[in-house]
């Protein structure tokens, strides 16, 4: 959806065009944080947090490009070249696509790519939670 439709709606005067349109972008989050995230869940997790909230945080981030420059990583990956590093990706990874996961490990040198064939970007999947943790424990 484009920035400033996205805006827009959330700052419109009418609540109940706020509500819908938080709730809907909310939703569409959620489902495609995760492989295979049934309703249910989704409306388990919908009923313990303020969807606006989330949608004005996740907007806010977005309208200022994550409070990165364009190209800010690549541009000074040597700094990062030293680094040991573990890079934990979901397969499936809608957000963040595994080819950037992929070309981030092709620049760092000390880096270990893990690629999780039946996940996708969130950190709650049981899969990547696992290498995640296990990334921890070898750091």
């Amino acid at each position: 959806i484009d920035r400033v439709v996205l805006m827009t709606k959330l700052a419109s005067k009418d609540p109940e065009v706020v509500r819908k349109f938080s709730d809907l972008w909310a939703r569409y989050e959620i489902k495609i944080v995760g492989l295979n995230i049934p309703d249910r869940m989704v409306d388990n997790i919908m009923a313990n947090f303020d969807p606006l909230d989330f949608a004005v945080l996740e907007t806010h981030y977005m309208l200022n490009n994550c409070f990165l420059e364009e190209n800010q990583l690549w541009d000074n990956i040597e700094v990062l070249e030293e680094i040991p590093t573990y890079i934990v990706q979901g397969r499936y990874d809608m957000i963040c696509p595994p080819v950037t996961a992929y070309r981030l490990h092709k620049a760092l040198p000390k880096s270990e790519l893990i690629i999780v064939e039946a996940a996708g970007h969130s950190a709650y999947e049981r899969e990547i939670e696992k290498n995640l943790l296990h990334a921890m424990y070898n750091f």
